[in-house]
Formats: C-alpha cells, structure tokens, sequence
C-alpha cells in the first residue's frame, strides 16, 4: 500500500523518511551468526566449579516505549526465546538469553500540514541479554531473585502505521544495532530438579534506537518460563 502524506508526516515525528528495504538483509544475516557465536562462546566458558546449568524457553509481553518522544505511549507486543542458566550456588547465578523482543510505540502528533496524527511504531529485535542474579535461599519450594546486566540487540525490521491504514517500511531509518541495561526480579516454583518461573523487568536503552534524533526504547516485560537442569 501506498503511504498518504498524512502518513509520512506522523512517521517523521518518530523516525524520519521511511525508506523502501527488505525486511531481513545479509547484513543481519551476518550480525545474528556472530551474535549467535559469541552467545555459545560466553555459555561454554561458564566456570567448571558452576553447581548446575539449566536451559529452557520463556515468552511474555513487552509493553514497548521511546524516551525522548514527548508524544509516544507504550505499546504492547510479543516477546520469547530461550536460555542457557548456570548457579554458582544456592544465591548466586548468570543467565544468557536469546530473544525476539517487538518494541516501538504509539504517537500521538499534530503536524501544521497533515493535522492529528496517531502512528504506531514496530520494531523487531534479535537480542541476547547476560544478566547476574542473587536472591534467598529457596523456601517451601519457591525462590525469589533480583538480576540486571546488559543486553546487545540486533533489529531486524521497522513498520509504521497510521490509524487510517498507511504503512510504510522505516528500517533504514533504525539503527542496526542497540545496547541496553535489564534490571528485573524473578519468582520460582521448584518441582522437583526443573521448575517454572515467572519474570518482571525493565529495560534501558543505552544509544538511540534511530539514525536521527535522540529516541532510545525501553520496555516493561512479564514473561513465563521453564527450567530444565542438566546432569546429574
């Protein structure tokens, strides 16, 4: 479809001119393989003295924003992906993760040519946060944690879309790479050696999500999981 000039203008408030580009480029390609590696290089150097390691998948909702867009409001949309846990003992513990996080926000403007305009923005990410953690000694089944650290992120696509329909493809406009901070708390039910958990965090974009301007994303997640440990 087409986008208006109605359109066009509410996704310049945001991130500029939207250009025409594929949605997944080589150059993605490439920076997920290298992300990927390094992902497995951090999980093998665990230290050996490490009391368990656990993996497993987790999904929720990310309810996504844009610091520095005095219009913007949060949005919610899918996150998911899995992990690689390792315990150092009964408090402490790393986790590296690989997700698909849906960020962006809506934008609510008044521009002096188009009128009001209420745009959505979404942005797709590949990242793998490395987070540390520390909590109590697990009581009655049930664990309670803190944890923070950074996250590396890749995105892999950029939409606009305006309350009348237009869309238009904003990739160009988007940074291919992002670093953020995670800091969060955790709750686990303990069955047995596995269990399931239950996630709460916020994340801080740490450079501008887009070529121009100041905008960073940010987000409030709650996502559900399962632990399986591994060996004995």
């Amino acid at each position: 479809m087409n986008t208006s000039r109605a359109g066009r203008c509410a996704m310049k408030t945001v991130a500029g001119t939207g250009h025409s580009a594929k949605y997944l480029e080589v150059g993605d390609v490439k920076k997920l393989v290298i992300g990927f590696c390094t992902a497995l290089f951090v999980a093998a150097s665990v230290p050996a003295y490490a009391a368990g390691l656990s993996v497993g998948p987790v999904a929720g909702v990310n309810w996504g924003d844009l610091s520095g867009v005095a219009s913007a409001s949060a949005q919610a949309g899918f996150t998911g992906g899995g992990f690689v846990e390792t315990t150092f003992n009964e408090n402490f513990g790393a986790r590296l993760s690989a997700m698909y996080v849906r960020k962006g926000a809506k934008n609510n403007s008044n521009d002096a040519a188009a009128g009001p305009q209420s745009t959505t923005v979404k942005l797709d990410y590949v990242e793998f946060p490395l987070v540390f953690m520390a909590g109590s000694t697990p009581t009655h089944s049930t664990a309670f944690r803190g944890f923070a650290g950074p996250v590396l992120a890749f995105n892999t696509g950029g939409k606009g879309k305006t309350k009348s329909g237009d869309e238009v493809d904003i990739k160009k406009d988007v940074k291919s790479t992002e670093f953020s901070v995670v800091i969060g708390a955790e709750v686990e039910h303990l069955r047995g050696s596995n269990s399931v958990f239950f996630d709460f965090s916020y994340t801080i974009g740490a450079t501008n999500a887009f070529e121009l301007g100041d905008a960073k994303n940010r987000g409030l997640a709650v996502v559900a999981g399962m632990k399986f440990k591994l060996g004995s």
